[in-house]
């Protein structure tokens, strides 16, 4: 089964005028897109994208969309189209079901800079007259995301194990959760709900006779905090 890694550190307090979805999530991620003209270019620069059939990780992604408008942005023509001519900008936004879809401001160009939180995307759809495209895992060439393979075993000796870190955080952050092999090494980082549900796939219905509390400490303590 496939786990998620979040791999940048979004600053949600950013804000920017309306009309700037990628200079929003460029700021956000600590990104240069500058590169790129508009949302619909800086999505066909990427370079690991999903189309709009494929399940949102549980990490937050870019999520992109067609938006068709007329804009002026001072560098003349548009995709070969005349200044003030109708052309796909694209639209894109920040975020997962969980946290919500954070974008760059209705309004008009000029007013105060700010910020959006969408509950879904249909609601990105309806307010900003977009279509859904699909969803990357990078921006302009950075990693934000990417899957991480964990494999199931039936041995002992090499299954991965769940490591629950108490609330005092005595083997690392409070309220961690870390998967590790046999060994003690870790293998990934996780948040408390991808480790329950990979525990619940992974361990339901098993017992390991063979693993002693002192021998569980020793895994525990072993394991390094993954950032």
């Amino acid at each position: 089964m496939n786990a998620w890694l979040q791999l940048r550190t979004a600053d949600l307090t950013k804000t920017v005028q309306p009309g700037w979805c990628l200079g929003y999530v460029s700021q956000v991620l600590g990104i240069d897109s500058s590169q790129y003209r508009s949302a619909k270019h800086a999505q066909l620069g990427t370079q690991h994208f999903h189309g709009p059939d494929e399940p949102l990780p549980d990490v937050p992604v870019l999520l992109w969309f067609d938006h068709e408008g007329a804009y002026n942005d001072g560098q003349g023509p548009y995709d070969g189209r005349p200044v003030g001519a109708v052309g796909n900008w694209g639209h894109v936004v920040y975020g997962s079901p969980a946290m919500g879809f954070y974008s760059s401001p209705l309004g008009e160009i000029g007013d105060p800079a700010s910020s959006l939180r969408l509950g879904s995307i249909a609601e990105v759809e309806r307010r900003f007259n977009s279509t859904y495209v699909g969803w990357s895992e990078d921006l302009a060439g950075v990693r934000v995301a990417e899957p991480t393979f964990i494999s199931s075993s039936e041995s002992e000796d090499s299954m991965l194990y769940l490591m629950i870190i108490d609330g005092k955080g005595r083997y690392g952050k409070a309220g961690g959760r870390y998967f590790a092999t046999y060994d003690g090494r870790v293998f990934m980082s996780l948040t408390p709900e991808d480790a329950n549900a990979i525990a619940n796939t992974n361990l339901a219905g098993r017992s390991f006779a063979n693993i002693t509390y002192q021998a569980w400490e020793g895994y525990q303590k072993a394991a390094q905090v993954v950032m």
